[in-house]
């Protein structure tokens, strides 16, 4: 019954666009998600389907939401009754995945330093380097769909700011001296997504503050690539218009659209 259930999400989600989004979100709510294992087993799904469609993140994150919001209405054991609040499972089991899922990047490092140069190992050190490498590119990619995911998340109020601090922080000052191409064109991203909402609240402001010094610094050092220096340099700029975009924004984009913009 449970893998039933999974299969039948699997096969929505694969169809899942903005054109039919009510539709296919309706299915997805009405499919018998009757206990807290089935939920958990959907919450994977789609957070695994985000992960591997970054480029299609807001509209996983508008499916959550949509759950979120219509899936207690018929199933009531999904209410917390002291709390009074109806999303409460569903936000924190989705919660918890962001989390664990941003944790996975922090400890592999760890437990994979590299402990000398490359030029110094032998064959068989180069053969495990080069396997860890790709495990970590890996790793890397699903680390970052899983920071730009949260960012769309939090942009619809599905999660808290205390997340985002971390993701932030993470991209921004775990590798100070040497930071990674990847972590601030992330950055920059994420920055886009939620920066306006951050700005919004008055607690939020030092942290931003502290963020933009940062990256004012960083779009002026020589050894980072000008493409990214130039990306730190919009961001930054962004903040002072106070999150006026320059370009026109339109509604959200269809699948077909994405695909055509990835090919220019």
């Amino acid at each position: 019954m449970k893998e039933q259930i999974f299969r039948k999400v699997k096969g929505i989600l694969n169809k899942l666009t903005y054109e039919h989004f009510a539709s296919l979100s309706k299915q997805i709510i009405e499919i018998g998600i009757t206990d807290e294992a089935i939920l958990e087993g959907v919450i994977n799904l789609v957070f695994d389907k985000a992960l591997d469609e970054p480029n299609f993140g807001s509209l996983y994150a508008e499916l959550c939401k949509s759950i979120s919001d219509e899936l207690p209405k018929i199933q009531s054991w999904m209410i917390d009754k002291k709390s009074e609040n109806k999303n409460n499972l569903f936000r924190k089991l989705l919660l918890n995945k962001c989390q664990l899922e941003f944790e996975k990047e922090v400890k592999w490092t760890e437990e994979n330093k590299i402990t000398k140069p490359v030029s110094e190992m032998t064959e068989e050190e180069k053969n495990e380097w080069a396997t860890k490498e790709t495990e970590r590119i890996k790793i890397k990619r699903r680390s970052l769909g899983n920071i730009k995911f949260i960012g769309e998340l939090f942009k619809l109020s599905m999660l808290s700011e205390k997340i985002m601090h971390q993701c932030v922080g993470k991209l921004l000052f775990s590798n100070i001296d040497n930071p990674e191409e990847e972590d601030l064109e992330s950055l920059c991203n994420l920055m886009k997504t939620i920066g306006k909402k951050l700005d919004n609240n008055e607690k939020a402001q030092k942290h931003m503050n502290l963020y933009f010094e940062k990256i004012e610094e960083l779009s002026k050092r020589k050894t980072i690539p000008s493409r990214i220096r130039f990306m730190l340099q919009d961001v930054y700029e962004l903040r002072k218009d106070h999150w006026k975009s320059r370009t026109v924004t339109q509604g959200p984009k269809t699948i077909a659209q994405i695909h055509q913009d990835a090919e220019k």
